[in-house]
């Protein structure tokens, strides 16, 4: 099954969509309640525990650029920390990548007590300098792209509620025609993403398959990443310039 729309294609479509009045409202009432950001115009989403300033951001608000759609930042914060899933760790252990002398330097800092927030809900960790891991965060991201919003899905997904199957079935249905989502869904065989891969083919794939036979089109998912470029922890990762940042915040220097 394939998943993807490619970029050229879903920068046309998600108009023609737009433009379909009877498919809008067919739309609105399967999905009963839609966010407000998406009444006014379609957006590229990108949807993670907290927004970030990390490479996959900057690649996706390149990728939101050539799509010509105004991009959208979902935060789902009430998950759980895992230190087996590399999206999450790196919210925690954020890696800088220094570039100098045509070499790549690499460091580290670990912003909260890695082992000791295992298993915790996200939105309850707190950095090592005491404000919370979100508020480290969006100092971050405030600092460099105020003009991005930011917004907590966490209601608006709970809303939707509490079997997983169905939730995913109408989260999918808001891109058929309200905007465009850029993800990469892993299903390869490296042991590392196993329950990511479990996941997309239990959950994902089938909540993709029951949307399409119901409005016989696809949701819009455009790929952040190439297939080559999958699980690359590059993506986690960030600029080198951000490490001065975050020990203004963790030495009392910068805003929280």
């Amino acid at each position: 099954m394939n998943l993807y729309t490619p970029l050229h294609e879903a920068k046309e479509e998600i108009w023609r969509r737009w433009n379909d009045k009877a498919l809008r409202e067919e739309v609105s009432a399967y999905l009963g309640d839609i966010p407000d950001l998406f009444k006014e115009t379609p957006h590229a989403m990108l949807w993670r525990w907290i927004a970030t300033p990390n490479f996959e951001t900057i690649r996706f608000l390149a990728l939101a650029s050539q799509v010509e759609l105004p991009p959208f930042l979902a935060e789902y914060a009430d998950d759980k920390f895992c230190t087996m899933n590399p999206d999450k760790l790196y919210l925690g252990k954020m890696v800088f990548i220094q570039e100098s002398k045509d070499q790549f330097i690499k460091s580290h800092i670990n912003i909260i007590d890695i082992p000791g927030n295992d298993g915790r809900i996200i939105k309850e960790i707190q950095t090592h300098w005491g404000c919370t891991l979100i508020d480290a965060h969006h100092s971050l991201w405030n600092g460099f792209y105020p003009d991005i919003k930011l917004t907590d899905f966490t209601s608006w997904f709970s809303s939707l509620g509490n079997n997983i199957h169905k939730r995913y079935e109408l989260m999918l249905a808001l891109f058929l025609c309200h905007g465009v989502l850029f993800e990469n869904y892993i299903i390869n065989d490296n042991h590392y993403f196993k329950h990511e891969r479990k996941f997309v083919i239990d959950v994902i794939m089938p909540a993709f398959q029951k949307i399409q036979e119901l409005f016989g089109l696809k949701p819009l998912i455009v790929p952040l990443v190439t297939p080559e470029e999958e699980g690359d922890l590059y993506w986690n990762y960030y600029p080198g310039f951000l490490k001065q940042e975050v020990e203004k915040l963790m030495n009392g220097n910068g805003k929280q």
